[in-house]
């Protein structure tokens, strides 16, 4: 996230544009860490993204079904179905 941040303040100055990008940045990482199985980070980064951005009812919502464990799990996997079914209709 250094080099992210370093790189970020060196191309805007803008705190609209730091914010939106750091928090866009710190869901993407936490959804990767989740696909992994890294369940830690994943918490890790969801809670820095949520501090960041608590409006943000998605990345709420991802990190209170990490929370609930192997239920929030299979939630989880069959939303993602869900959308997955949608989108190709």
């Amino acid at each position: 996230m250094e080099e992210f941040n370093t790189s970020l303040h060196a191309h805007t100055d803008d705190p609209a544009v730091i914010a939106h990008a750091t928090v866009t940045v710190l869901r993407a990482v936490a959804d990767a860490q989740y696909e992994t199985g890294n369940l830690a980070q994943a918490r890790a980064f969801y809670n820095q993204a949520v501090a960041a951005d608590p409006s943000h009812i998605p990345t709420r919502a991802k990190r209170a079904l990490l929370a609930t464990g192997s239920m929030g799990r299979r939630l989880r996997t069959a939303a993602a179905r869900l959308r997955g079914d949608f989108a190709a209709a």
